[in-house]
């Protein structure tokens, strides 16, 4: 949740309001006040890489939710996961160097690793959870995630920046999320798949079957 928010609210306002100059504006301009034009023209090139870059997301969680459907869906959370493990904090960094190049990079690049989990979490919550009491896990564990992480996120990393000044420490936060994630959905695997295990099946029948046939002959 916070990956998804982070990328679709947070860089419009950094690069815009929160950095100075803004992207795109000269350093030696002497602020965002001077030169109102370039300023303008600086915004519509910010908005303008933001939408493209929304769309190659939406192109990129489509691909990975196709491939997931190839690999697993549990293979890509992890794999996505640790992408954002290592890949947050120098993405992020790279956001918050004023450059329009570095930018588009850092940004389009954590945007195409967030697709990883993106087209990958809906199958895998409908997996993990069992029948009965999938729909009020995913009801109330997913949006409660959604607004506790991803509803936090741009206040959060706007509070960061204008304590710290630096977007990494933005990324690290992420990574630290992702890094907690990973854990928790290797653990739902290893526990659904000792709960799919055959022979562990095969041992409570027996088991029931033991203990029916017990009772039975007792009574007679």
């Amino acid at each position: 949740g916070f990956g998804v928010w982070i990328m679709t609210a947070f860089p419009p306002s950094l690069y815009q309001d929160l950095m100075d100059p803004p992207l795109g504006y000269p350093r030696q301009g002497g602020g965002r006040r001077e030169g109102g034009a370039h300023f303008e023209r600086s915004t519509a090139y910010i908005w303008v890489i933001h939408t493209v870059l929304c769309c190659v997301q939406v192109c990129a969680i489509t691909f990975c939710g196709w491939l997931g459907d190839y690999v697993g869906n549990s293979r890509m959370m992890v794999i996505g996961c640790c992408l954002i493990v290592f890949g947050a904090v120098p993405c992020m960094g790279a956001m918050g160097e004023g450059s329009i190049a570095a930018a588009v990079l850092g940004q389009g690049s954590l945007m195409c690793i967030i697709s990883v989990l993106a087209g990958n979490v809906p199958t895998w919550m409908v997996r993990a959870f069992p029948v009965h009491i999938r729909f009020t896990t995913i009801a109330v564990g997913y949006n409660a995630g959604q607004a506790a992480f991803g509803g936090t996120a741009s206040i959060l990393a706007t509070l960061i920046y204008s304590q710290t000044g630096s977007t990494m420490l933005i990324g690290l936060y992420h990574a630290c999320l992702a890094g907690v994630a990973m854990c928790c959905v290797v653990w739902s695997e290893r526990r659904r798949r000792s709960e799919d295990d055959p022979l562990k099946w095969m041992v409570d029948k027996v088991r029931d079957v033991s203990s029916n046939g017990g009772g039975d002959r007792s009574e007679a």
